[in-house]
C-alpha cells in the first residue's frame, strides 16, 4: 500500500509545486501601466466573418484613442464580409481593407496576417480576431500603454458566460490557459499569447522573420511567435479588465474539439523547458484524477490520504480565488474539480488524436 501511495503522491507533489512556483506569481502581480499614446495599427484577419464583422468591428473602430488605424484582411471570403467592410469604410476613414488574393495554398491565417502587418502604417501593432468584442472603448488604450518599455504585451481573450456544459468547460480551460501563460511569462519563460488579444512591435516581427520558421503549421501565429521572440524581448502582461476581449463559446463540444486540435498542434514546437514543465503538469493532472478512485478504495491510511488531498485543494483554492477574480471567472470555481477533470480528459484526448491521426490542415 505504501507503494500505491507513492504512485498517487508523485503527481500530487508536482501539482503543488506547479501551483506554488508558477501560479502563485499572479497573486502578487501588479500591472505596469504607462502613458504611451503613439499611433497604433489594429490588424484583424477575416475569412467568412460577415456576421461577426457587422457586430464587433464598430466596437473596435470606436475606440477612445487619439490616433489608430484598423486593417482588416479579407482572406478570400465567400460570404458578405467584403460588403460589410465596404459599408463600414464609408463611416470610418481609419478602416483599411486589405484583400488577400494569393491563390497559393497556405494553411492557417499566417499569410493573411503577414500581409496585414506589412501593410500597416505604424510601429505598434494590436492583433485581435473578427469574432472578438473589446471590453469597452478603453481596450486599445489599455493594451498598448506599456509600450515602448515592453516589446510584447500579452492580453486576455475571455469567453462570454452562458448557461451550458460546454461553456463551463471552455471557460474553465480558458481560465487555466490564462493562468499558465501569464505565470510562465512572470517566471521569464514566455511560451504563448492569444491572437485574440496580443500587441507587439512591428520591428520585432521583422527581426524574427515573421512566421517563416513555422509557416507550414495551421496555428502558431500567436503562441509560437511569442515563444520565439519572447526569449529575448521585454514581455508585459495586461490584466486590466478594460483590456479584455470577449468571444462566444463554441456551439458544441465538436466545434471546440476542432478548435483545440488546431491550437494544440503547435505545443510540440515550444521551447524546451516550458514544453517539459507543461507536459509534466498535464500528466500530473491526468494521473491525479485517474488514480484517485484507486486511492479512495485501497488506501489503508485514511488520515494521510485526506491530509494530502486537503493540502492540494487548499493551496489550489488559495491561488485560484484571486486569479479567477482577476479574470472575471469566479463562477467557474463552483464544482471546479468537475470542470478540471473534464477539461483535462478532453485535452488529453485531443493530444492523442493529433499524435496518432495527424494535425489539422486548416484554420477555417
Amino acid at each position: 500500500m505504501d507503494f500505491l501511495f507513492l504512485i498517487w503522491a508523485a503527481p500530487l507533489v508536482y501539482l503543488i509545486f506547479h501551483y506554488l512556483f508558477f501560479h502563485s506569481r499572479l497573486i502578487f502581480f501588479k500591472e505596469e501601466n504607462g502613458n504611451f499614446k503613439g499611433p497604433v495599427s489594429i490588424v484583424i484577419c477575416a475569412k467568412n466573418e460577415e456576421n461577426n464583422l457587422r457586430e464587433n468591428l464598430p466596437e473596435i473602430l470606436n475606440q477612445n484613442y487619439p490616433k489608430f488605424e484598423v486593417l482588416v484582411v479579407d482572406d478570400q471570403s465567400e460570404d458578405g464580409s467584403l460588403a460589410v467592410l465596404e459599408s463600414l469604410q464609408k463611416q470610418f476613414s481609419h478602416l483599411k481593407i486589405i484583400g488577400n488574393n494569393n491563390k497559393e495554398t497556405y494553411i492557417g491565417k499566417k499569410m493573411a496576417l503577414s500581409l496585414g502587418i506589412k501593410s500597416s502604417s505604424f510601429e505598434h501593432l494590436l492583433l485581435t480576431d473578427a469574432d472578438c468584442k473589446p471590453a469597452g472603448k478603453n481596450w486599445l488604450k489599455s493594451m498598448v500603454n506599456q509600450f515602448p518599455q515592453k516589446q510584447i504585451v500579452l492580453g486576455i481573450g475571455a469567453t462570454f458566460k452562458e448557461n451550458s456544459f460546454i461553456n463551463k468547460v471552455v471557460r474553465w480551460e480558458t481560465l487555466q490557459t490564462a493562468i499558465e501563460y501569464n505565470s510562465f511569462a512572470l517566471a521569464s519563460m514566455p511560451y504563448m499569447g492569444v491572437g485574440r488579444n496580443l500587441a507587439y512591435e512591428k520591428s520585432l516581427f521583422h527581426n524574427v522573420g515573421g512566421f517563416e520558421s513555422h509557416i507550414g503549421l495551421p496555428s502558431g501565429d500567436d503562441d509560437l511567435f511569442v515563444s520565439e521572440s519572447g526569449e529575448y524581448s521585454e514581455v508585459g502582461l495586461q490584466l486590466n479588465p478594460e483590456a479584455f476581449t470577449y468571444s462566444k463559446s463554441p456551439k458544441n463540444l465538436a466545434v471546440w474539439w476542432r478548435q483545440k486540435r488546431r491550437h494544440m498542434s503547435t505545443s510540440s514546437f515550444y521551447r524546451f523547458w516550458p514544453k517539459i514543465l507543461l507536459t509534466l503538469y498535464g500528466l500530473s493532472q491526468l494521473s491525479f484524477y485517474l488514480l484517485l478512485p484507486i486511492a479512495v478504495l485501497l488506501f489503508y491510511d485514511w488520515k494521510l490520504f485526506w491530509i494530502s488531498l486537503a493540502l492540494k485543494v487548499i493551496i489550489q483554492f488559495i491561488i485560484l480565488i484571486p486569479s479567477a477574480r482577476r479574470f472575471k471567472s469566479m463562477d467557474c470555481l463552483i464544482l471546479f474539480p468537475l470542470w478540471e477533470f473534464c477539461s483535462t480528459l478532453f485535452v488529453t484526448l485531443v493530444h492523442l488524436q493529433n499524435l496518432f491521426f495527424g494535425k489539422p490542415k486548416a484554420w477555417k
